[in-house]
């Protein structure tokens, strides 16, 4: 069973946990994805610092290897995808609604 996820604490704006399975394979010899199929579940996981349970999870069927990811002094999301050569930025209202 493969996993990807990320979680970014409610009250501290930098993440705390970040798990990617990554083989040798997963690029062409001309760093393409070879496989284009997104991550079919939420990516992205705001956990409750106290108790550490999930508060609300996004990104399904969005990206493909996500890599990095930062939170800014107004609550937007950076999170790189390794896979798509991107960086999406995404508003704090935005990923409650996704």
């Amino acid at each position: 069973m493969s996993a990807s996820c990320v979680a970014i604490p409610k009250t501290v704006p930098i993440p705390t946990y970040l798990n990617l399975d990554f083989f040798l394979s997963t690029f062409d010899s001309q760093h393409r994805l070879v496989d284009k199929t997104p991550i079919p579940n939420a990516t992205v996981v705001t956990v409750d610092s106290e108790s550490g349970l999930p508060l609300h999870a996004w990104g399904k069927n969005t990206f493909y290897m996500p890599h990095g990811i930062t939170v800014d002094a107004q609550g937007s999301v950076y999170l790189t995808d390794a896979g798509a050569h991107q960086v999406y930025r995404v508003s704090e209202t935005e990923s409650a609604n996704n």
